[in-house]
């Protein structure tokens, strides 16, 4: 019984070398995604530059009450 506790022991150990070498490897070779992530849309550009407007009044009204 012991024998077999110490087996799986040494499998979830090769399992897990495993994984981090696959994903050195994706990395090394460049097999990552630069596009957006599953299950999100991209952005229209006047939606970003509605958001930024947005946000840098938000900032210029913060701003101005720390003063």
């Amino acid at each position: 019984m012991d024998l077999v506790k110490e087996l799986k022991r040494e499998m979830k150990k090769a399992d897990t070398r495993v994984k981090s070498s696959a994903a050195a490897i994706a990395a090394l070779a460049g097999n990552h995604s630069d596009g957006p992530k599953p299950g999100r849309e991209e952005m229209s550009a006047a939606a970003r530059r509605r958001i930024s407007l947005a946000q840098k009044a938000r900032w210029k009204a913060h701003r101005a009450k720390a003063k």
